[in-house]
């Protein structure tokens, strides 16, 4: 790994006991066909896959809990899938159904391991917390978080309507990259660190600029990492761009002048990274780390003490490559992952062993002892090592520590121990890895932990449970558990600010940082289809709003349903009940037979509990013993019932009404085509004369609203005084005006 910067791919522990639908596909059959049984199943396996020129189609047969990654092709190559499929892009929305639900999921060619084919659980958010002084975590204000918190992701946030797949967090700034491929920024920027082409501090993400003055212009980023204060991001086509703090070269682009705008690192001549592919990236305090293709780690920056790995201790203003010669522990490795850490670097190789150099004052190498090397020595892992007999699948290297992942879900640790970093329950710095402390007492205890991250003073371990535990200091907060105390032994960190039904699917910081990030995701609601009794108008809220079938979105509410006798005469034994494949019916109304006089009504209500949640093809019938279809309505209100306007053309309304109040109703758009440039889509079309009375809770006058369709992003702005004057309706963006005659 990098310096474990926040990467979404929360369940790819589950590969151990993976289903393999395809496995080691010969390179001329490279279209997938296949089903996801489980979230273990793994469609394709693979060292080299070309996707390009193929297709993909797929199906789920299995309701996946939330957050659940469905990894499409482990790639066991280092290089990345050469393409993408014809008919699946990078980023792109993949709604797959099951028992009439549809689960979010977006498409990531370099999720898992950083190169495999992952398809993301949608709508993941972060969350922050510890130091804030500077603005970094991303809040709207400074003070410090004890408490996992979200960033903003409002409509004045960068990440408004965004997937976040990756967090990686500075000494004073974050950055976040969302599935689109876009990178955000927040915190401090005195030396341009948000890459926002100034120097103007943000308490709320910001886009780092992507416009044709940047490095980024045209590219997709893959990757990202934060370091002291600077960044990096890696392009899917395995360039490196960088922004920030250069007064050691840190950001490889020969010179020294800081960059308030992405820059490229050098592939000249002279580069390391000349004809190279970049797979990973990692920043440490002032120096930089970029594995290639082939194995081979390059590095440029900061060198006083040995942490480009070359054997001296000259800065490089361009990369170079870390000595593999026979003097060097990666002689005759291939490194597979790599972090930087504040003045030392670890490295992974293929037959999991671990490779350090750079500063060792506190023992951060893992070699026995605290002589600083400037080429890359071997970690210890003798009998006197905790390393000893375990493979490992992770690093991350903090300030001054190191933090080993075992595929046995052990973590291992070694170096300065002063405030805790260890986790082994005393302050005594380790010259060799010792185990984090999982006993009866440690908030690991009898946990899988599954990814781990290295803060400045403190370290983090992800577990398969979904749980985050933490441990060091914790004079900002960093630790997350409602506390300041620091603790020796791991802690959970505590989740009372997330909403029924989150979950974290990964945790990260910085090895400069005094600040956590976790990716949290949210569960979708059930979706209930309400069908139409024959003669009837259904509508929505407590207005007479005339509908077809429609979907309404519940989860734990109380919905009421109103019935108004419309016809010339009463209706005998009129009963509601809602009724849904996969659970037991849910029966509303008074008991006993109720009768409704022509031109009257009756209310019906429905609690749906939390073991209805996920209720599955629902319906609403209304009946009555009359022999001709009664003629009557049905309305339907609820405390923050959701409403979802499905668009699949341009000509669809879905909420006709003559008196419709929004207020404290939230609204959900579903887009099901593709929209002409200029379209307008028409959400209420309001027969009344009157506005509109308030507004969706969520959607406010002239808000952005981006709907996503076969992997493009369309944007409207919301208008309640449109149409005819006071409809509300979606207009195109960006419309301009044009002007002719004197």
């Amino acid at each position: 790994m990098s310096n474990t910067p926040l990467k979404k791919s929360p369940f790819r522990w589950l590969l151990i006991a993976a289903t393999l639908i395809l496995s080691a596909l010969p390179a001329h059959a490279q279209s997938i066909n296949g089903t996801f049984n489980s979230a273990t199943t793994v469609l394709a396996t693979s060292g080299s896959y070309t996707a390009a020129g193929n297709t993909v189609s797929i199906a789920l047969n299995f309701a996946p809990a939330v957050g659940t990654s469905l990894t499409m092709i482990s790639n066991t190559g280092q290089a990345f899938i050469t393409g993408t499929f014809n008919n699946l892009a990078q980023g792109q929305a993949v709604p797959l159904s099951y028992q009439g639900v549809t689960y979010p999921f977006v498409a990531n060619y370099f999720g898992g391991t950083g190169n495999d084919l992952v398809l993301e659980w949608a709508g993941t958010q972060a969350f922050a917390w510890g130091n804030n002084a500077l603005g970094q975590l991303g809040v709207g204000g400074t003070a410090n978080s004890l408490l996992p918190v979200a960033v903003d992701s409002s409509s004045d946030s960068a990440l408004f309507g965004k997937t976040v797949v990756a967090v990686s967090a500075g000494d004073t700034f974050s950055v976040a990259l969302s599935s689109d491929g876009s990178v955000s920024a927040w915190g401090d920027n005195g030396v341009g660190e948000l890459g926002t082409g100034g120097t103007t501090a943000s308490l709320v993400p910001v886009a780092v600029d992507g416009s044709t003055a940047s490095a980024l212009h045209g590219r997709t980023v893959i990757a990202i990492s934060a370091g002291g204060d600077f960044g990096l991001a890696l392009s899917s086509d395995g360039h490196v761009s960088a922004w920030g703090d250069n007064s050691s070269g840190q950001l490889g682009n020969s010179g020294t002048a800081n960059s308030v705008e992405p820059v490229a690192v050098s592939t000249s001549a002279s580069s390391a990274l000349l004809n190279e592919t970049v797979t990973a990236v990692s920043a440490g305090k002032a120096f930089s780390l970029a594995l290639r293709a082939d194995g081979v780690v390059a590095a440029w920056g900061d060198n006083s003490f040995g942490e480009l790995g070359t054997g001296g201790t000259n800065a490089s203003l361009l990369p170079v490559a870390v000595n593999s010669s026979t003097s060097s522990a990666l002689h005759g490795k291939t490194v597979i992952a790599v972090s930087a850490g504040s003045d030392h670097a670890l490295a992974l190789c293929s037959d999991g062993s671990i490779a350090a150099w750079g500063e060792n004052s506190s023992g951060e190498l893992g070699t026995g002892g605290t002589n600083a090397s400037l080429l890359p020595v071997a970690v210890n892992s003798s009998t006197t090592s905790a390393l000893n007999g375990r493979n490992v699948t992770e690093v991350a290297a903090g300030n001054k520590f190191s933090l080993a992942l075992c595929s046995n879900g052990t973590v291992v640790a070694w170096g300065t121990n002063s405030a805790g970093q260890l986790g082994t329950g005393g302050t005594n710095n380790s010259l060799v890895p010792v185990v984090v402390d999982s006993s009866s007492g440690s908030a690991l205890y009898q946990k899988t932990v599954i990814a781990i991250s290295a803060g400045n003073d403190f370290g983090l371990a992800f577990c398969s449970d979904g749980t985050v535990a933490a441990w060091g200091g914790n004079s900002s907060g960093e630790l997350g558990d409602s506390g300041t105390a620091g603790s020796l032994v791991p802690v959970a960190v505590v989740t009372s600010n997330f909403t029924a039904g989150q979950v974290a699917v990964a945790a990260a910081s910085g090895p400069m940082a005094r600040t956590g990030f976790a990716l949290v995701a949210s569960p979708i609601p059930p979706t209930i289809q309400v069908q139409q009794p024959a003669g009837t108008n259904l509508v929505s809220n407590v207005s007479t709003v005339d509908f077809g079938p429609v979907v309404v979105v519940e989860s734990t509410n109380t919905l009421t349903f109103t019935v108004n006798n419309t016809g010339m005469s009463a209706l005998t034994n009129l009963a509601v009940a809602i009724t849904g494949s996969g659970s037991s019916a849910f029966h509303a109304g008074p008991p006993g037979a109720t009768t409704l006089a022509s031109g009257s009504s009756t209310t019906f209500t429905v609690t749906f509990a939390p073991t209805a949640y996920g209720t599955q093809g629902a319906s609403l019938a209304v009946t009555s013993d009359d022999p001709v279809t009664p003629s009557f309505n049905v309305a339907l209100s609820g405390t923050g019932v959701p409403f979802d306007a499905v668009f699949d053309s341009g000509t669809d309304v879905p909420i006709t009404s003559g008196t419709f109040n929004p207020s404290g109703i939230p609204i959900t758009f579903t887009l099901g085509y593709a929209p002409t440039v200029g379209t307008t889509l028409t959400v209420i079309e309001n027969t009344g004369t009157a506005n509109i009375s308030g507004t969706f809770s969520n959607l406010g006058q002239g808000q952005v609203v981006i709907m996503t369709y076969n992997g493009v992003h369309y944007h409207f702005i919301a208008n309640y005084y449109g149409g005819g004057g006071h409809d509300l309706v979606l207009e195109w963006v960006d419309t301009d005006v044009f002007a002719w005659g004197d």
